[in-house]
């Protein structure tokens, strides 16, 4: 948790993120298939119902809760310029470079881009690790929206964001 030595302490971050010039690495390559990430961006690849998928988003903020209370999830939203959202959920606090169970969604329909993702109801069948600067992810079990109910979607999406 960002070096903090209570570890009960809600993490609730905002912050307004410059767009990125780009670069950051491969979008297929990365850690286990994990794009890799710079200072601002969000990338992701994958296989969606058989087709590939990959893109490049501009973040402009997230919002960061690592404590679960009163039944509630912790989450992590990302948001993108000019409009999209990723956000990841899951049951308990976690620490830094630990993978963790949780579940999420990628939403780019706005900008006319895919929009898949899971739903707790399921169980947490994607896996997240927050690091230092962000966050990496993988999408599995996906569905169109809404996310429980929707058609299922085959294959997954992994992908980072960097603060």
């Amino acid at each position: 948790m960002r070096g903090w030595p209570n570890l009960g302490m809600a993490l609730a971050l905002s912050c307004a993120c410059g767009a990125c010039g780009g670069g950051g690495g491969d979008p297929d390559g990365g850690d286990g298939g994990v794009p890799t990430c710079a200072a601002g961006e969000l990338r992701y690849a994958g296989t969606l119902d058989g087709l590939p998928v990959s893109g490049v988003e501009d973040l402009s903020g997230h919002t960061l809760v690592n404590l679960a209370s009163g039944g509630l999830n912790c989450y992590l939203e990302v948001y993108f310029t000019p409009s999209g959202k990723l956000h990841l959920e899951w049951p308990q606090t976690v620490l830094d470079d630990t993978e963790s169970a949780g579940a999420g969604s990628l939403n780019l329909a706005a900008q006319g881009g895919l929009n898949a993702g899971n739903c707790n109801g399921a169980g947490f069948p994607s896996s997240f690790t927050l690091v230092e600067d962000g966050a990496r992810f993988t999408l599995r079990e996906l569905r169109a929206a809404p996310y429980c109910t929707g058609a299922a979607i085959a294959g997954e999406i992994r992908g980072c964001a960097a603060f």
